[in-house]
């Protein structure tokens, strides 16, 4: 099965109306098991849910967004959407989703986005986030938890051309506290990943990562990869990074840092402890032995590393 996630979290666009079918559309009662069968919405491991499906695009230019907003809205509050395997969805537009509460998005189909370099999927103010059984292409963050993101669950993940599993935009706004914790990833495939920075977090487990090709395999690094040193120099970060694990990670780098495959760099500003990496079988083109590198972070990492040339 072929997946792609587009950014579903962003400006507001204009209210659809709900209270009728659109062309398209079909919502099954969850007692409707006969119908739930027929569009592989039944499931015997889990409760069933009252399901709707809306039609595909017919080519790669046509915009269901209204659409799959539509859908959303009828799914939300215990119900499904359900994008049916063989079709492709086409999302042209940014949606505003922030009124989400207890919905599951079934995604057997190709939900793409336009135009591309968009996020695979972010989130922000959410509490409860489960993806599983996906495959990302994308030309910027597979999945990036915005601010207030707690309790995530990522099983089984592919991504590929993108800046992986980002935690970011984290303590922008003077005076604003973000947080993003409770976060359990595992299973996942980074293929020909970009350089990206990550930032701030608490109580965030990777697990069961395999990368190829990847400029940057393992980045703690409070400072964004676009922005000068002297700037963030001028402006440390002050977002601590606390509990964070990194578990059975293994594969390539892309050869692009040399031989460093995982950097940790922590703001003289915050704190960032109780780092943890195990299981770490990451090399590089660039030669051997690969190396691990650590600036400002307390406490014993669990492998050798070494302070930065720069």
């Amino acid at each position: 099965m072929k997946f792609f996630l587009a950014t579903l979290f962003a400006s507001a666009v204009s209210s659809i109306a709900v209270d009728r079918l659109i062309p398209g559309a079909q919502i099954i009662p969850e007692s409707d098991t006969r119908a739930l069968l027929r569009v592989g919405g039944h499931h015997d491991k889990y409760h069933d849910r009252r399901t709707i499906t809306i039609r595909p695009s017919r080519n790669d230019t046509d915009d269901v967004s209204r659409d799959f907003l539509w859908g959303i809205k009828h799914a939300n509050h215990g119900g499904r959407l359900l994008l049916k395997k063989g079709e492709k969805y086409v999302i042209g537009r940014k949606l505003d989703l922030t009124f989400l509460d207890d919905i599951e998005v079934q995604l057997d189909g190709e939900l793409k986005a336009l135009p591309k370099n968009s996020d695979g999927f972010d989130s922000l103010n959410v509490d409860g986030l489960t993806v599983t059984n996906t495959r990302v292409d994308v030309g910027d963050d597979c999945f990036s938890p915005k601010p207030n993101t707690t309790n995530i669950f990522v099983q089984n993940l592919l991504c590929n051309n993108t800046h992986g599993v980002s935690m970011g935009s984290i303590g922008q706004y003077p005076g604003v506290m973000d947080i993003i914790e409770h976060a359990y990833i595992e299973n996942v495939t980074l293929l020909n990943g970009q350089d990206v920075g990550y930032g701030r977090i608490n109580n965030i487990t990777y697990k069961n990562i395999r990368i190829e090709n990847t400029d940057a395999p393992v980045v703690l690094d409070q400072c964004y990869f676009d922005i000068e040193a002297a700037e963030c120099a001028q402006y440390p970060s002050q977002v601590n990074v606390t509990n964070i694990l990194f578990e059975n990670i293994s594969g390539t780098s892309s050869g692009k840092n040399g031989k460093v495959v995982a950097d940790l760099v922590c703001s003289p500003n915050a704190v960032c402890s109780d780092i943890q990496l195990k299981n770490i079988n990451l090399t590089s083109p660039a030669g051997s032995p690969p190396e691990i590198i650590c600036e400002g972070v307390q406490g014993d990492i669990g492998v050798e590393c070494q302070a930065s040339a720069d």
